[in-house]
């Protein structure tokens, strides 16, 4: 089983040419994964998430019954944090790398 953590941003500043989210964020409930899981609701305000992981993993962004398949986008573990633009009333579902 692996566990990914999901912090959630409202705005970002610009550092010359690098757009960097705005501390602090809001984490969500983290998910615990091996097969398709998905996370809590993207709640309103939220334009941004950054995703850390205890393993390599793929990951679907979507609505209420959203899954994710090894053969959606993969995210190294190693590459923390992960940032991702979301909408509110989404959701991410995560599933271990093959």
């Amino acid at each position: 089983m692996a566990t990914a953590w999901i912090r959630c941003y409202s705005s970002v500043k610009n550092f010359g040419a690098i757009q960097v989210c705005e501390e602090p964020g809001t984490d969500l409930a983290n998910v615990t994964f091996s097969t398709t899981e998905r996370s809590v609701v993207i709640p309103e305000g939220v334009k941004y998430v950054g995703i850390s992981a205890s393993a390599d993993f793929h990951y679907k962004v979507g609505g209420s019954t959203v899954t994710a398949a090894t053969t959606d986008l993969k995210v190294s573990s190693s590459n923390a944090p992960y940032f991702v633009g979301v909408s509110p009333g989404q959701y991410i579902a995560f599933i271990a790398a093959a």
